[in-house]
């Protein structure tokens, strides 16, 4: 492994060198042009404008190209160390000190988006072609006997669904309104004063307001501002602004419900101990509440008419429903076992017989 970062960074090293010696000719040839220029008459020659800008075209390429290249260094250091550590690597406890991620910790770097995506990638992976690494998934600890493999996977894929849903429900489903505060059971005269005869008069005690009044004028004005264009136009926008920064992490969110499908269906074959089937309402459920969500989000998106958003709403839907099929297709004749909730379980039904 070291000599391959070694040799990573070898190549790396002679393309900036290359790109700082084109630069310096570039800056050369430029001088160049400008100490050939005598007279005034000079500038407007057709010659001395053709290698201006060939010159000028080549700087902007080199400067796109060496933007590019830092970005590649940037990138492919950490797909390196991803790609080589993590895969072939799925055990949560490893003992091996040189190895600075698990596939574990992969899933679960929200902070680095690149990373979980790279696990989840390999995840679908193992789902789909890796029989060997998912033995590992399906096995157990020991000692101890628990499958601690599974659970930190399936954790993190269900808790990816979970939060994208939740804030998808954020954007779609209006706020609640606060109950009012149930008033007291007896006024504050009453409570110090009870059986005691008010030396008062009723008039001069000054009467509040119900909280029901300051809902009912607080909505009011929310929906009369909402009718002002400036005000429901920056609405609108926070709402797309919302809307993109919960879909950003959909190709990951596609992978992990493709994950869980695939590996769900493989433990119909591969699951000795029954550790998935403990689960799979866990996994159900997820995968149901993104998918009505997401049926939900048609009436936001469409306000605003928005090519990509339509687009990765379409492509979740799309992971969703096959995911969802491919669980009813193996897991259809024991709905009545994987003990889901009603809702669930009548929507679930419609997947099993081809309804939706």
């Amino acid at each position: 492994m070291a000599n391959v970062h070694f040799g990573f960074q070898k190549i790396l090293f002679k393309r900036f060198s290359y790109i700082i010696l084109w630069h310096v000719g570039i800056v050369t040839f430029t001088l160049r042009l400008v100490a050939s220029i005598n007279t005034l008459e000079d500038f407007f020659t057709l010659s001395w404008i053709k290698n201006l800008f060939v010159s000028n075209t080549l700087a902007v390429a080199l400067f796109q190209l060496f933007l590019s290249a830092v970005f590649i260094v940037t990138e492919s250091k950490q797909y390196l160390r991803v790609e080589h550590r993590i895969d072939f690597l799925i055990n949560i406890d490893s003992i091996d000190k040189d190895v600075p991620f698990t596939l574990k910790e992969a899933l679960a770097t929200h902070n680095v988006p690149l990373l979980q995506y790279l696990g989840f990638y390999d995840l679908n992976i193992i789902s789909q072609f890796d029989g060997a690494r998912r033995k590992q998934i399906f096995s157990l600890s020991y000692p101890g006997g628990h499958p601690h493999v599974w659970k930190s996977i399936s954790q993190e894929a269900v808790k990816l669904i979970l939060e994208t849903n939740s804030q998808l429900e954020a954007i779609t489903l209006p706020p609640k309104p606060k109950p009012p505060e149930m008033a007291a059971k007896y006024s504050t005269a009453d409570e110090v004063y009870f059986k005691m005869r008010s030396l008062s008069q009723s008039h001069f005690l000054q009467e509040k307001m119900p909280a029901e009044n300051y809902v009912d004028i607080s909505s009011k004005i929310a929906n009369f501002l909402k009718t002002i264009r400036p005000v429901s136009f920056m609405l609108e926008e926070l709402k797309e602004k919302q809307l993109v920064s919960a879909l950003q992490h959909y190709q990951a969110l596609s992978l992990a419900c493709y994950s869980m499908a695939n590996l769900a269906s493989a433990s119909m074959a591969e699951d000795r101990f029954g550790i998935v089937q403990q689960d799979l309402s866990v996994i159900i459920n997820a995968l149901l509440k993104l998918y009505v969500t997401l049926n939900k989000l048609v009436v936001v998106v469409n306000r605003k008419p928005n090519s990509s958003i339509l687009q990765i709403k379409k492509h979740l839907v799309h992971v969703v429903k096959s995911s969802l099929y491919k669980l009813a297709i193996d897991f259809g004749p024991y709905v009545k076992d994987l003990s889901l909730p009603a809702e669930d379980e009548k929507l679930f039904t419609n997947f099993i017989l081809f309804k939706n």
